[in-house]
């Protein structure tokens, strides 16, 4: 792989990373979040479900995606097969996060907006 491509990759994981720790650190601070913990019925509600689980995991799952792409990509020894690793990966945790995000379309996004 060339070295552009492969800082690309490792930025692309970077920047993901950077991305998490942030939402980890909003989602610790969210009054909504707490509210909706504290209040209980968490899986009951779609809304609640949503916030507390769905995107959280999604979010962090799409992280390990992308790290283990990263990785395994290294080990590979010709430059087709390291591409095909990180598209693979990457793709599936672009699919995830595009899943989990709360979208002004989607029950969970209404009335939000788009910013």
């Amino acid at each position: 792989m060339m070295e552009r491509e492969r800082k690309l990759a490792m930025m692309t994981m970077m920047v993901m990373h950077t991305q998490v720790l942030l939402g980890l650190l909003l989602y610790f601070m969210s009054p909504m979040v707490r509210g909706m913990i504290s209040a209980g019925k968490i899986m009951n509600e779609t809304l609640s479900r949503f916030w507390v689980v769905e995107h959280l995991a999604g979010m962090i799952l799409a992280a390990v995606l992308i790290t283990i792409g990263y990785t395994r990509s290294k080990v590979q020894d010709r430059d087709w097969a390291k591409h095909r690793m990180i598209f693979a990966y990457y793709l599936l945790a672009l699919l995830i996060i595009l899943l989990t995000i709360p979208w002004p379309f989607r029950e969970v996004g209404m009335g939000r907006g788009w910013f």
